[in-house]
């Protein structure tokens, strides 16, 4: 995961960009439809970001990019509703080392925000094979889908390496 050096996403995968098919649920967007679609994306690929991409084949990518620094955690805006992440950082985190943070509350552990109401039980995946199920860790390289509850929206933060396990829920 990092910051591609290239913006246009049909090259960062080696696709012309008549074919190449990409989607990004933004649950923010007033109406009935919201998804952006390739190559009216409002944010270009990066961290903590998920979508959807259809290919004809397997591709091999190969992406040049600013990588994340792991000196501080990473915080992402969720919106109320469903949200399409994926890890910020190259590594594997279990629900159990996220954090999440409500407007002007203190900084939670995921399973706490899950009992408080925040956010709905469960992170979920996508396999072709299965179609969607719940997830236990979320990998790098894979998008989720995350429900926020919480009318104002939250934050989720990934610890950074190093710091992921936390006798405590002080991010």
């Amino acid at each position: 995961p990092g910051r591609p050096l290239n913006g246009d996403e049909a090259a960062v995968f080696g696709i012309s960009p008549t074919r190449f098919l990409m989607a990004r649920w933004r649950p923010e967007v007033p109406g009935d439809s919201k998804y952006e679609l390739y190559p009216n994306l409002s944010t270009p690929l990066g961290p903590g970001l998920g979508a959807w991409v259809k290919l004809e084949n397997n591709v091999n990518v190969s992406v040049q990019a600013e990588p994340v620094l792991n000196d501080s955690d990473f915080q992402m805006r969720l919106f109320p509703g469903f949200n399409q992440i994926g890890p910020p950082m190259q590594s594997t985190f279990s629900l159990s080392e996220l954090f999440v943070q409500a407007p002007g509350g203190t900084p939670m552990d995921f399973n706490s925000a899950q009992a408080a109401g925040l956010v709905s039980s469960g992170v979920f995946e996508y396999s072709q094979t299965d179609g969607y199920r719940l997830a236990t860790s979320l990998a790098p390289w894979v998008g989720y889908w995350v429900r926020v509850t919480n009318a104002d929206g939250l934050d989720l933060i990934f610890p950074t390496a190093g710091r992921n396990r936390r006798s405590n829920a002080q991010p």
